[in-house]
């Protein structure tokens, strides 16, 4: 399978990528977005506590921001107001 370079940043930014593998329609996700999406899924039926929901939001965002060039930026302007 060859990836483009738009494919190699998607899965950099954690999005999922779409492709086709001997006519079978295929998801290629990063491993790390795999396994949390696995954790969620395999859960029992309980509702989620207010603290799993707390932590799978700040484990997701945590991960989101170690990417982002610009949050420095953004949280000094923040600071500002």
């Amino acid at each position: 399978m060859v990836l483009s370079e738009q494919d190699h940043q998607a899965l950099q930014n954690g999005e999922p990528v779409s492709t086709h593998v001997n006519g079978i329609e295929c998801v290629v996700l990063r491993r790390d977005v795999y396994d949390q999406i696995q954790r969620v899924l395999t859960m029992d039926d309980a509702p989620l506590d207010a603290d799993t929901i707390y932590d799978l939001i700040e484990e997701n965002m945590a991960a989101t921001d170690a990417d982002d060039p610009a949050l420095e930026s953004y949280q000094v302007y923040k600071g500002r107001q």
